[in-house]
């Protein structure tokens, strides 16, 4: 329950990002051209990051990991949310994306793989879907459209985003020895 709480929260942090990111950046004065070169810059970090994602996770304890994802994610929209002027902040914000996307999302993966039987694992990823991204997407949008106001309401809904990923990292945090338990190999 953990793990898929945090996932909801963690689709519901992208919500603003994917709908509102380049009209906030546009609301803020930037052109349209350096909102495709950041766009462009996560996704090449998230495509490297899901190609070291499995030693990552292997390396690390599991709770710890994915506590310090969430911690960095919150930090990812909150320094969007205050920061948004400051190009080299969102360098780094859009750096981020390769935490607040990629490794989660490989971890969620790696959860569904070791916690449920083959025979399940389908299932399992169908649950995931539904509640993740058909809960937790359709809860972000709704919520951060109320508190868009047309941009000037962007602020607001990032750090919204952040509180999600905030509340997920403390959900983990008080399940975090029965978490790892769970994701210790047999």
């Amino acid at each position: 329950i953990t793990i898929f709480t945090a996932c909801l929260l963690v689709t519901m942090s992208h919500a603003p990002f994917y709908t509102f990111f380049d009209l906030y950046l546009r609301h803020h004065q930037y052109q349209p051209s350096s909102s495709g070169w950041l766009i462009t810059l996560g996704v090449v970090a998230e495509i490297v990051l899901f190609f070291f994602a499995k030693r990552i996770i292997s390396a690390f304890d599991y709770s710890a990991l994915l506590l310090c994802a969430l911690l960095l994610s919150a930090a990812r929209w909150l320094l969007l949310a205050l920061f948004v002027e400051s190009l080299p902040i969102l360098i780094i914000v859009q750096l981020l994306h390769a935490v607040s996307f990629a490794l989660l999302h490989s971890m969620a993966m790696h959860f569904l793989h070791h916690a449920f039987p083959a025979a399940q694992r389908g299932r399992a990823q169908a649950l995931y879907g539904a509640i993740a991204y058909g809960i937790g997407g359709t809860l972000g949008n709704l919520i951060s459209g109320a508190l868009w106001q047309g941009g000037a309401g962007g602020m607001l809904t990032f750090a919204m985003a952040a509180a999600y990923c905030a509340l997920a990292a403390c959900a983990v945090y008080t399940q975090r020895n029965s978490v790892s338990a769970l994701m210790r190999p047999a």
